[in-house]
């Protein structure tokens, strides 16, 4: 198993990498302060796209691209790497990003969405949540983790090739996900969480699906734990595995959530 630095794990528990259904599938890093992005995940030149901003929380999906810069500045390009830069708002704490929304967590804990494709485009009028401690966003699904520990969701549009329970969109109800929850993530097809006991439960499917394996813990020690593709990712922290380092431990499960971890 080996161990994982906190500048190497951010990396790999959520690789800033678009869609492969663009026009350009790029790949993205924080490089210092700066962003830099390339045209595919293997091949071509890394391009330096800012200076001097600060730059943090690198967020890609599709053709966009999106960072934190030092004051709170929520900035976002979308078309390629060539594109403009647009500043969306400022006083941003958090956000998720996905290719036709943008879900942004203010300073004073209170999230809002902006609708559709167009970086110039104006921010939903109804506030979306208050109390909020992080937000989580797939193409056609969000989450919202309150500052009580529960985790609720919308479904935002009609997921492909599931005819049950209809979406309800962006100002439709929130459906109740899980309670003491810590951290977690989403796609269009998955779910997982930690709770305050540091175990993760899962689901395969929209968020009103039923929980893997009747509710059963898929791993404990958890710190973190991110969704790639078919991969499912935990952090393990060294407190909780008897470890006397300041070293983490990154594992992955491809596929189904009882498949062997491999240590990466």
């Amino acid at each position: 198993m080996k161990k994982w630095h906190s500048a190497l794990l951010a990396l790999g528990i959520s690789l800033a990498m678009g869609g492969a259904a663009q026009a350009e599938t790029l790949t993205g890093m924080v490089n210092g302060s700066d962003v830099y992005a390339k045209v595919g995940a293997n091949t071509g030149q890394w391009v330096q796209l800012t200076s001097g901003m600060a730059a943090h929380n690198l967020k890609m999906a599709g053709d966009r691209i999106a960072f934190l810069d030092a004051s709170g500045g929520l900035w976002l390009k979308q078309g390629g790497i060539r594109a403009q830069w647009y500043l969306q708002t400022t006083g941003v704490s958090d956000y998720a990003l996905a290719q036709n929304y943008l879900l942004a967590k203010k300073t004073d804990n209170t999230a809002w969405m902006k609708e559709g494709q167009d970086p110039t485009g104006q921010w939903d009028s109804q506030m979306v949540a208050s109390n909020v401690s992080k937000v989580y966003l797939s193409s056609n699904q969000m989450a919202v983790l309150f500052a009580n520990g529960d985790l609720r969701g919308k479904v935002l549009s009609q997921i492909p090739g599931v005819t049950d329970v209809g979406f309800v969109g962006v100002t439709g109800t929130w459906s109740d996900i899980a309670k003491n929850v810590t951290q977690a993530a989403i796609t269009d097809t998955r779910l997982v969480y930690i709770d305050t006991n540091n175990d993760v439960r899962g689901k395969d499917g929209p968020i009103w699906y039923s929980w893997w394996n009747n509710g059963q813990v898929i791993d404990t020690r958890a710190g973190q734990v991110g969704l790639l593709g078919n991969k499912y990712c935990a952090v393990l922290e060294p407190s909780l595995i008897g470890e006397a380092d300041n070293n983490k431990y990154l594992y992955c499960k491809t596929g189904a959530f009882s498949a062997q971890p491999e240590y990466t």
